[in-house]
């Protein structure tokens, strides 16, 4: 019943965000956002949070029923870089975390640092997931796939790795290579990962090729990702 978008497009060259009821058919504008450039807006599951997604922040709302899109105020988290995505982490049904991920120039000339936040819906706090140093200009997207947060990681050469969380200290969480995704299917730059169904991913790259895994359990705790199937069409 409800849409939130950014505008594209050359008809629609205004920056800003706008709420649409479906009901009534009316598309309005966050009226304290108008001048704002957003790169990505998301619903949690549970409809309760809204995030939205701008270069070095992410605004929430948090609604009981109605949407307010006249507050002045809502929740920021700062986050670095230029934003490339949004995902909210569900734990036995409640939405209480959502992940960030964003890119910001390297000192090398050419590359690019990814960057991975965890945002507490619950504290409004953010926490950095920090990354092997090793792979801080090859890793080139991020996906959360299970309850506990752990990453699997796309990189420039095609691979994807399974990162686990360490120790945490303050607000930034240690993360670990814990294995590769085999056989390696990919060639080239991995461009998106997304779940897919409740235990399912699709990894895409650079030149388009697209694969389906699932999840591997045992005694109910995941244990890894098996390789299903190219996709094409």
């Amino acid at each position: 019943k409800e849409v939130v978008y950014i505008p594209r497009g050359s008809k629609t060259p205004q920056p800003g965000l706008f709420y649409w009821d479906t009901a009534t058919k009316e598309a309005l504008p966050f009226p304290e956002l108008k001048n704002r450039e957003f790169r990505w807006v998301a619903f949690s599951p549970d409809g309760k949070h809204l995030l939205v997604g701008i270069n070095n922040g992410v605004y929430r709302w948090k609604r009981d029923s109605a949407l307010n899109i006249n507050d002045p105020n809502p929740i920021i988290y700062a986050s670095r870089g230029a934003l490339l995505n949004i995902q909210f982490v569900e734990t036995e049904g409640e939405t209480k975390k959502a992940i960030c991920t964003s890119v910001i120039n390297a000192t090398v000339a050419g590359q690019q640092i990814l960057l991975c936040y965890e945002l507490d819906l619950d504290s409004n706090t953010s926490t950095v997931l920090k990354i092997p140093e090793e792979l801080e200009t090859i890793a080139t997207t991020a996906t959360v796939v299970d309850e506990q947060g752990n990453l699997l990681v796309g990189t420039s050469d095609g691979r994807l790795l399974q990162l686990v969380r360490g120790e945490k200290s303050g607000q930034l969480v240690d993360l670990k290579v814990t294995g590769e995704l085999l056989p390696r299917v990919h060639q080239t730059k991995i461009r998106a990962i997304r779940p897919y169904k409740t235990s399912q991913l699709l990894t895409v790259a650079q030149d388009n090729a697209v694969q389906l895994w699932k999840a591997i359990s045992s005694g109910g705790e995941r244990r890894g990702w098996q390789h299903v199937r190219a996709l094409a069409g």
